[in-house]
Formats: C-alpha cells, sequence, structure tokens
C-alpha cells in the first residue's frame, strides 16, 4: 500500500498533463477480481469526482484540519461527504478520508478492500430482493433526495441497479395515486390497469421489441473510466505518434485514439448520473435535525 500522508488540498486540483507516467494501478484495473468490480468501479470514478467537486474538497479539508479525522468536526467531514456520495449512489462504500481520495482502489489494504466489496455487494443482493427489477415506483418526494426530476434521469438511476438484467422490456412513466382509496381498492385499479396494458402491448407488437446495446457491464466501466485518465494525463502526442491513431500505452484497454476519446466521453457521462454537482450541506444538517439522535458519539478508534 502506499504510504500516503493526508493532507489539506486545494480548492481545485489541476490535472498534471504529461509530467511522468501514470500509475497503473490508476488506469489498468484488468486483475480487479471479479467480485470487486462495481466497488471498486465505485470508489474509482469518486476519486476523478473529487477533481471538480468543491464540495468534497472542502469536506476533506475539514476533515485534515482536527489531526486526521480524529474528533467530532472530522467525524462529520466524512459523514457529510458520505451523504453526498450517496445522494444518488446509494450503495457507496464507506472508506472515509484516511485513504479517500489519495489511494487507488489496488493500494487498499486487504481489509478495507473486503469491507468495501462485501457492502457493495450484499447491497445490490438485498436490492434484488426487493422485487425492484419488476416494478419500481417512486413517488417526488421519494425522488427528492437523489435529485431526480426528468424522467431521463430516473430511467438511468433505475438502469444502475439492474444492470445485469435484461431490461429490455422495461417501461417508463408517470403515475399518480391517491391514498384516500383503501389498498384493496387501489391495487385492484392496478390490477385493471396492468391487464389492459398487457394486451396493449400484444396488440401492438411491443412484446417482441428488441433489446437495446448494453449500457455497458462494470468491467466496461472501469475500461471507460482508465481511457479517462489517460486522457486527462498525457498529451495526445504521448498518446500517438502524427498523423497516426494507434495508442502507443501497452495494456490499454483501447488500441485506436477515437476509441479512447469515446470511451473517455462515456466515463465522464456515467460519472455525472453517480454524484450530483449540485449538493446542499444545509440540506444534510435539516435531516440530521428530523433524525432523533443522541449527541453525536465518536468511535473509539477516532480519539
Amino acid at each position: 500500500m502506499s504510504n500516503t500522508v493526508a493532507r489539506p488540498i486545494k480548492s481545485r486540483i489541476k490535472q498534471q498533463v504529461g509530467t511522468a507516467n501514470l500509475d497503473p494501478h490508476e488506469w489498468d484495473f484488468s486483475r480487479v477480481p471479479k467480485a470487486e468490480t462495481e466497488a471498486c468501479y465505485l470508489y474509482e470514478s469518486a476519486r476523478e469526482f473529487f477533481k471538480t467537486s468543491q464540495h468534497l474538497q472542502k469536506l476533506r479539508n475539514r476533515w485534515c484540519r482536527p489531526a486526521k479525522g480524529k474528533g467530532v468536526e472530522g467525524f462529520l467531514a466524512w459523514d457529510q461527504a458520505l451523504d453526498l456520495l450517496r445522494t444518488r449512489c446509494k450503495n457507496f462504500p464507506d472508506i472515509n478520508f484516511k485513504y479517500f481520495p489519495e489511494v487507488a482502489w489496488q493500494d487498499l489494504p486487504d481489509l478495507e478492500r473486503s469491507r468495501a466489496t462485501e457492502y457493495v455487494n450484499e447491497w445490490a443482493t438485498r436490492l434484488r430482493k426487493w422485487h425492484s427489477d419488476r416494478l419500481h415506483i417512486e413517488t417526488l418526494r421519494q425522488c427528492e433526495p437523489p435529485n431526480i426530476r426528468k424522467i431521463e434521469t430516473f430511467r438511468d438511476y433505475h438502469d444502475f441497479f439492474h444492470r445485469k438484467q435484461d431490461l429490455s422490456e422495461t417501461e417508463y412513466g408517470f403515475f399518480a395515486v391517491n391514498w384516500g382509496f383503501k389498498n384493496s381498492q387501489i391495487v385492484e385499479a392496478f390490477k385493471h390497469w396492468l391487464n389492459d396494458q398487457r394486451e396493449v402491448r400484444r396488440t401492438s407488437g411491443l412484446k417482441e421489441a428488441k433489446p437495446e446495446p448494453s449500457r455497458g457491464q462494470f468491467r466496461d466501466k472501469l475500461s471507460w473510466l482508465c481511457a479517462l485518465r489517460l486522457k486527462n494525463h498525457y498529451r495526445k502526442k504521448e498518446l500517438v505518434d502524427y498523423n497516426d491513431t494507434n495508442l502507443k500505452i501497452v495494456g490499454a484497454p483501447y488500441s485506436h485514439y477515437p476509441d479512447l476519446l469515446d470511451a473517455a466521453k462515456k466515463a465522464k457521462d456515467e460519472m455525472a448520473k453517480l454524484f450530483p454537482s449540485d449538493w446542499d450541506e444545509s440540506a444534510w444538517r435539516q435531516k440530521q435535525k428530523q433524525q432523533p439522535k443522541p449527541k453525536v458519539q465518536v468511535p473509539e478508534f477516532l480519539k
């Protein structure tokens, strides 16, 4: 593991372009075990997001003040950071500023990686048991914390947690429920709607709809993130020779520069879906007030 010392970070991190070779653990994810791919992707995406998130940088600087996370202020700084990272990405692992964002996933201590992987995978398994793979309904009230305001955002939100399934038969739309009726009456109305829509899909030929191209599994997404890291770190002339598109980086998941650029764009688009740029600290404080909890207790290991 890297002997990285946590230190305050300036409000904006400048990209170091072409200054030295990029550590393979920053871009080569080919050796990450299959069971760790989702956890690795979430953690590494958050490290990339950190470079442009003034909120996270501010919170990390606050964490560094009281002797690197010890004390109430440091504990609350990470709690806010975790709230930001989990606004949309509910299964983001709890790896605090002692390692994040300076230590790459592959350089984390084995125990930290193991705990994070277990949390992410257990959360995904539990989600599937909620049956949201067959019916996922959320009110506008429920969509407020993850800042879902458009049907396209809700689609991406749903798709993210059901990537291992065939979503070609999934439809998205709008609904309204009148809680003034009894459960049995609402269920009966839904049954009628469900039967009607089954018939509409059958007569319209929608049942035979062709699957859309895959949005990418986590191994693919790690390759996209790799492309983004290489593109941001190296100058074009360090990646390809003049008037040539063949990449000079040995071991990269892409052979040609245009493919690298396309993958890097996909990585940026996916990151925008994962983490919000407009997180509000006052909203976090309001949530804390609404939760009836005792005075904040600092864990023993932080004292």
